[in-house]
């Protein structure tokens, strides 16, 4: 009876153990489908990520092989511009384009497949107004700066955008080139030069960007300005036998050595000043002499006397002539053990010494920039 008992209470002892083990399972069931769903969505975030980061390279080594590769294709401009962005969405740059000006990659134009960003968005782009090809700026170089800034950061030429999808309030079928659609926060304002790669505030922000700083677009500039100087010195070296003399602009490694004022015998291959002494005060043989009475300049060739210097005409595009009373600066270059160091004469006349852009241009540290050869005529 006893044993009756017994077996009769560890029956709903057993049940619940099993109850137990069974809601185990079911919690361990869930939990995994939840982690796979979980790892699903983190890894399609990733690989979004990873395409908008892509497509963000893609642009911006695209932007600065434009850039460098513009003179080949838009004499006789030299290399440092960059297109006017797309405003009605066909790939294509609207030029010309106003200050500050922002819209959609010009993709197409730029030689490019439809890039895109993780989310399927095609990208935003915008310029600095002193680097853009249409209207061009008077003078573009090395010390031009970028008027762009990213977070406080300036001296930027160029912002790439990757929209992401669209955040609440965002209405995309609205326009092509409504930038609060697409872009947010600072990024949202058209016309102004601030932008951001963080939110500001508590509204909703998921912009991606990459910059083009001014020394990032130059430095490779200026590998290509070098080539072309290199390939020109070569040539002119072929062609003459030697190289060309150097620029008679005394800024910035040339100090004036003397000035005064030409005395009567002055001509175009003597500059006679009675009034000083050449040899006392160290004339060479080399040195640049300015006329300030017309622009024109020369060089000091043998003999060199106390108060008479025979000259070699360089013209520069002006004549050579020293009359009575003209004055006159006389610049000696730097030089170190019997070298001298100053401005390329960039454009010698009627010599062979090259203006131009004449010549391909490689640049291996820039995997895939593009050709832009086939692009016919400047916007």
């Amino acid at each position: 009876m006893n044993r009756h008992r017994l077996r009769t209470t560890t029956r709903p002892r057993e049940s619940g153990i099993v109850l137990l083990v069974m809601m185990i399972v079911l919690v361990l069931v869930s939990a995994t489908v939840m982690l796979d769903r979980l790892n699903s969505a983190s890894q399609n975030r990733t690989a979004d990520i990873t395409q908008s980061m892509d497509a963000l390279a893609e642009a911006k080594a695209s932007l600065i092989g434009y850039a460098v590769s513009y003179p080949e294709n838009f004499q006789p401009f030299g290399p440092g511009f960059l297109p006017c962005p797309d405003i009605d969405g066909n790939g294509s740059p609207n030029p010309p384009c106003g200050p500050n000006a922002i819209g959609r990659f010009p993709w197409r134009y730029m030689g490019l497949p439809d890039v895109r960003d993780g989310a399927g968005e095609r990208l935003w782009y915008a310029l600095s107004d002193n680097f853009r090809n249409n209207p061009k700026v008077p003078i573009l170089n090395s010390e031009t700066p970028g008027q762009l800034s990213v977070d406080g950061s300036g001296d930027i030429v160029a912002v790439v955008f990757a929209p992401g999808a669209p955040v609440p309030g965002q209405n995309r079928n609205a326009g092509p080139n409504t930038v609060t659609n697409y872009l947010e926060g600072d990024n949202a304002t058209a016309g102004d030069s601030s932008f951001s790669r963080v939110a500001t505030g508590t509204a909703p922000f998921n912009d991606a960007l990459v910059v083009i700083t001014r020394g990032e677009l130059m430095g490779q500039v200026e590998k290509r300005v070098l080539g072309e100087v290199v390939n020109s010195l070569r040539q002119y070296r072929t062609s003459y036998n030697s190289y060309p003399w150097l620029s008679p602009y005394a800024k910035p490694l040339a100090t004036p050595l003397v000035t005064g004022t030409a005395a009567v015998g002055s001509n175009s291959t003597t500059l006679v000043d009675t009034s000083r002494n050449f040899t006392t005060d160290g004339v060479q043989v080399g040195d640049m002499v300015l006329n300030f009475a017309d622009g024109s300049r020369a060089r000091v060739q043998d003999p060199v006397t106390a108060t008479t210097l025979t000259l070699a005409g360089l013209n520069y595009g002006g004549t050579n002539s020293f009359s009575a009373g003209d004055a006159y600066r006389i610049a000696r270059f730097n030089g170190v053990s019997g070298t001298r160091e100053g401005h390329i004469p960039y454009h010698e006349a009627n010599e062979a010494y090259a203006t131009g852009f004449r010549v391909s241009w490689n640049l291996p540290d820039l995997p895939g920039v593009n050709d832009f050869s086939a692009i016919a005529t400047a916007p």
